[in-house]
């Protein structure tokens, strides 16, 4: 059932319909103290989405609240509420991120599957669309959403292909483009860019299972720079003159857009 504005889920007043998610459909809606939350209702009651949500308790997860039954019997669950844009909407605009954001967002998503995969739950679907960006908070403040593909427990390959997504979006915001196959870095130069970083995009993608990061742990590390890379062969620091410069005017464009101000 598709609900409406002003229409009741459980004890929650329907805010704004925000679309079809995969396995559901996404909600901004108010609780009977009127605090906006997210509501996602399930396409199926057998999913396992929300029993592996609640499960997780990392502060770049929106907070779990609870989970109910409509009276056709639809499972829904509800979640904390954040203003926010996804990373794809940002980089419609600003196409790529300056090295020192790209580390601090990348970094912290590892540091989330580091804590994910320990719990032996896998994502497999780490997208820009599904990273939402805290428009009140720094690059580090951000939620992973979207947990329908999502399994517990986890294979080591369903691992490895998280840490896959990891690298092709590390690729993504610096360099503007989604990484090809075989690896092709771009012949720009971007300022704070260098071999051990570039070292460390090569090692993500590798067409290899047996080269790549074994761990989301060991990827960290290597971003960190605890931890050295061995350079593949291919790979180098492209030196044209001049840097690539990100586009946009940052937030002032954030808080500028038609949508996002239909969204707070």
């Amino acid at each position: 059932m598709n609900y409406q504005k002003g229409q009741v889920i459980g004890d929650y007043t329907i805010a704004f319909p925000m679309g079809q998610q995969n396995g559901g459909a996404l909600y901004r809606v108010r609780n009977a103290q009127g605090k906006l939350c997210f509501l996602k209702l399930m396409d199926s009651p057998e999913s396992q989405e929300p029993s592996i949500r609640q499960s997780i308790t990392h502060p770049n997860v929106c907070r779990w609240i609870e989970e109910g039954t409509t009276s056709d019997g639809e499972v829904f669950y509800v979640t904390e509420f954040v203003s926010n844009e996804s990373l794809a909407d940002r980089l419609r605009r600003i196409t790529v991120l300056p090295v020192a954001d790209a580390r601090l967002l990348i970094t912290s998503l590892l540091r989330l599957m580091r804590e994910l995969h320990s719990q032996g739950i896998a994502h497999l679907n780490i997208v820009p669309q599904n990273i939402l960006l805290d428009l009140t908070g720094g690059w580090t403040d951000f939620r992973l959403t979207d947990f329908a593909n999502a399994v517990l427990p986890c294979t080591h390959e369903q691992v490895d292909d998280d840490l896959q997504h990891v690298g092709n979006l590390l690729f993504r915001v610096l360099f503007g483009k989604d990484a090809e196959r075989p690896l092709r870095l771009p012949n720009l130069s971007v300022e704070g860019l260098d071999d051990r970083l570039l070292r460390v995009v090569s090692k993500a993608l590798d067409e290899q299972p047996e080269n790549r990061f074994e761990s989301a742990d060991q990827f960290l590390k290597a971003l960190l720079g605890q931890i050295e890379v061995e350079a593949a062969e291919n790979i180098k620091a492209p030196t044209p003159e001049g840097f690539s410069k990100p586009k946009g005017g940052g937030f002032a464009d954030v808080a500028g857009m038609d949508d996002l101000k239909q969204l707070l």
